[in-house]
């Protein structure tokens, strides 16, 4: 069975995740910690992989720039890794995924960091606030992935949702 680890920079550039990612030592951590596959959305970046790199190494890579959805991504994903996009997360979040969020420092506002701190803070996620000792972090973080220290995400009522929208009419 895979045990499958997805990363998600959403629309914008975050090419200095994605090459973190596929790191010797971080790809072992990961084959460590018996993740098979590794799929990467790169968004508008400009990431690429070297075709003979990919096929030494011990987890599968599957790259892609957009999809309509990533649904179905994160649905057979067992963890993922995403920047700090509001969507991104949320999307992940109610998929109830365990969710690290990593922020893109180099964004002109502090947006996502203040998204970060407010999901750490209520426990939602794990979130890497800079990319420096990014492996050791990522380390730290799968070592606690299956000891429930996150909280659930609480479902989504539509019908409060529904109900704001039709308000306006």
């Amino acid at each position: 069975m895979k045990k499958i680890i997805f990363a998600t920079v959403g629309t914008t550039e975050f090419d200095e995740l994605l090459t973190a990612l596929v790191q010797p030592d971080m790809i072992n951590l990961l084959a460590q910690h018996k993740f098979t596959k590794m799929v990467l959305q790169k968004g508008r970046g400009k990431f690429q992989m070297i075709e003979d790199y990919i096929k030494k190494l011990p987890i599968e890579i599957e790259l892609f720039d957009f999809k309509p959805t990533l649904t179905n991504e994160f649905q057979q994903a067992d963890f993922v890794i995403s920047h700090c996009g509001a969507g991104t997360l949320l999307e992940g979040l109610m998929l109830k995924k365990k969710i690290c969020a990593v922020v893109n420092t180099t964004l002109m506002d502090n947006h996502q960091e203040e998204i970060l701190n407010k999901l750490l803070e209520q426990n939602y996620i794990y979130g890497i606030k800079d990319l420096n000792n990014f492996s050791s972090q990522i380390k730290e973080i799968l070592e606690q992935l299956n000891k429930d220290v996150l909280k659930e995400y609480p479902n989504c009522d539509d019908t409060k949702i529904a109900k704001v929208i039709e308000s306006f009419y």
